[in-house]
């Protein structure tokens, strides 16, 4: 009985938040440059050795925007507008908590931007740089954070959109 009406609790809250103009960021709209609703990444600057990270960052964009929005990503002969998005910083690095500790902490930290160029090649938005760092327990679990802190940053980027904050 208790459980049930916790739940009713619960979900009141969630309607009168939505009913007060709150929206959970990660769900908000997307809005492009030019109301354009063909999008075309053109590359992924990333100068690392992780190769998989370009087609990992397509496959989540795609799937991200398209629930976001009514826009697609396609080919460069249908699209409005280009995305081209650099990955400026990726690093891995590892560190005990204390003097004593043999408790290894590692993390993936990694900072991208997303520019926007029209068909001409003229700059149409650059977003703010965006920062995430992920943390991980052992060696085994690298690639998992970078796709996490991928994930994120990429989220974080998009919201800038979503909020028309450049």
């Amino acid at each position: 009985m208790l459980r049930k009406a916790g739940n009713l609790l619960l979900l009141s809250i969630l309607f009168l938040m939505g009913g007060c103009g709150y929206h959970f960021i990660d769900s908000q709209p997307l809005s492009f440059p030019n109301q354009a609703s063909k999008l075309n990444l053109k590359k992924v600057v990333n100068p690392t050795q992780e190769t998989w990270i370009e087609g990992y960052v397509r496959n989540f964009l795609a799937e991200e925007i398209s629930k976001r929005s009514s826009a697609t990503l396609t080919n460069s002969s249908q699209a409005e507008l280009f995305l081209t998005i650099y990955l400026d910083r990726l690093s891995t690095s590892e560190k005990t908590k204390g003097e004593n500790d043999t408790t290894l902490k590692y993390s993936a930290d990694l900072s991208l931007r997303m520019v926007f160029n029209n068909a001409q090649g003229e700059k149409i938005l650059e977003t703010r740089p965006v920062s995430y760092a992920q943390s991980y327990t052992s060696e085994g679990e690298k690639k998992e954070a970078i796709e996490k802190a991928l994930e994120e940053a990429l989220r974080l980027s998009l919201n800038q959109l979503g909020n028309n904050d450049f």
